[in-house]
């Protein structure tokens, strides 16, 4: 049983009879009775009644024409599919993306879908040291996070950076009075720490910074997530000193730049060296250049 003979075999079915088959496939009419023949043979019964001018689809060529159209159907949509993962406008495209990154990529989903509908991206969430491992394993195709210490074996986009400002809540800010500010005068404000992230220096560069301007903070809550602090400083919890990343600018804080503070993230987009990307994962990193 080929795939051959089973669209052979559709095509008597659906034409009727033998003859009209041949024509419609432009073939003699020998050929399809010697295939309807070794068909009969090779399951043992009969698939169509033949009398004179009459015939009937017996119940095993119902059985046998019902899956002949479902594989045809499934070979036909192979087909379509082969063909539009060759042109890259179809196939999957893993994507991990650092929380501290989310903002960067919700444009680039938007015009992905759009553009490629036939596409399927899988987004995974967590931190960049995280994401990296699951690069370097190839549990993901490219990694949108803040750049890493060791970036040699990877292939690279960079995307826009962002400095770090003092960030404090909007109603807070309405309150003070002046229009310039010290960072001595924040001294007895509740501060919310980032935290030291695997393989990054942020953290320690602002330290040295507090430490040079010699301000000391009323630290209450230490975190590594950037996007959890920005929210704990719009609920009035406390302020903090984060990078002034395009997210922020919907939420409800007001940051006050801090000149001698040359620290900021670089987002960047990475996909290993040695890895042979997809044609569609191709595209979606065009999005980005």
């Amino acid at each position: 049983m080929d795939i051959r003979q089973l669209r052979y075999f559709k095509e008597i079915v659906d034409q009727g009879s033998i003859s009209k088959a041949a024509v419609a496939l432009h073939m003699a009419q020998p050929p399809l009775s010697m295939l309807l023949k070794q068909l009969e043979e090779h399951y043992g019964m009969l698939l169509i009644k033949r009398y004179r001018e009459k015939w009937t689809v017996t119940e095993a060529g119902k059985v046998l024409y019902n899956h002949a159209v479902q594989m045809l159907n499934d070979i036909e949509l192979l087909d379509v599919k082969m063909n539009y993962l060759k042109q890259g406008t179809a196939g999957r495209v893993r994507v991990g993306v650092s929380s501290s990154c989310v903002h960067l990529i919700e444009q680039a989903i938007k015009d992905f879908s759009v553009h490629y509908p036939k596409a399927n991206l899988h987004l995974v969430k967590a931190d960049s040291a995280k994401i990296e491992r699951m690069l370097y394993a190839n549990e993901i195709d490219m990694a949108i996070i803040l750049m890493p210490d060791n970036i040699h074996m990877y292939e690279m986009v960079m995307l826009p950076s962002s400095p770090f400002a003092l960030a404090m809540p909007q109603k807070w800010y309405e309150q003070m009075e002046g229009e310039s500010f010290s960072l001595q005068q924040f001294s007895g404000y509740p501060f919310i720490l980032l935290e030291a992230m695997e393989g990054y220096s942020m953290l320690e560069e602002i330290k040295h910074y507090l430490e040079a301007e010699k301000v000391e903070l009323n630290v209450i809550v230490e975190c590594k997530d950037i996007p959890l602090v920005r929210q704990l400083v719009t609920q009035e919890v406390g302020i903090s000193i984060l990078p002034t990343i395009a997210e922020t600018q919907r939420m409800k804080i007001r940051y006050i730049a801090l000149p001698k503070l040359n620290t900021k993230i670089q987002p960047v987009l990475l996909y290993k060296k040695e890895t042979e990307l997809s044609p569609i994962c191709t595209k979606f990193i065009e999005l980005f250049k």
